[in-house]
């Protein structure tokens, strides 16, 4: 493909960027996993422990356990969302990316994308599943919760039919998927030639 400033970059292919968000997906799924296991056990703990200790009745107890657990899952939350962003804009890739061996790229001139654009990256799928759940739930469907991944997936397919394989959130957020062993140019004046 050629950006922006006319360099060629090979891109990623597509079962390379759908294995990549599979595995990230993964990742994520393991990351909020283990914190519902943390949860109930603070939970779990903090009745028996409450009992034996007398601090309160049973009603404090559970309040307190149960506010251990939402902190918990709050903090697993948002280290998931943050996940994607923080990584990506850090070294262009996610752990999924990185064993697929693609990288994420500024369209522009192939450098280092910032991390403003991969917030912007990362947030268009988001976006787009809240606002499908939205929708889904303003018409009155029985399961609003399956406009969320409908838009999010379809924002993540759309690199299928995308122009140079770049999805609606590349598009947006000024990027490119490229492998991870193509280096960009240095930018600069082009060298005088013979």
């Amino acid at each position: 493909m050629t950006l922006r400033n006319g360099v060629e970059a090979p891109l990623a292919g597509i079962p390379e960027r759908f294995l990549a968000r599979f595995h990230d997906c993964i990742v994520m799924a393991l990351i909020m996993l283990a914190a519902i296991l943390l949860a109930v056990a603070a939970v779990v703990v903090g009745l028996l422990l409450g009992a034996d200790w007398n601090w309160g009745d049973e009603n404090t107890q559970a309040v307190v356990s149960s506010l251990l657990a939402l902190f918990i899952v709050g903090m697993a939350s948002l280290v998931a969302l943050l996940y994607e962003p923080v990584t990506t804009a850090r070294s262009g890739q996610t752990i999924g990316k990185r064993g697929q061996q693609v990288r994420i790229v500024r369209y522009q001139d192939g450098g280092a994308a910032s991390a403003s654009r991969c917030v912007a990256r990362w947030a268009v799928p988001i976006w787009a599943g809240t606002l499908g759940w939205a929708v889904a739930a303003a018409i009155g469907l029985p399961m609003p919760y399956v406009g969320i991944p409908g838009l999010w997936l379809l924002i993540h397919v759309s690199p299928l039919w995308g122009r140079g394989r770049r999805g609606w959130h590349d598009m947006i957020a000024g990027t490119v998927v490229v492998e991870a062993s193509w280096l960009a140019p240095p930018a600069g004046p082009p060298a005088p030639g013979p």
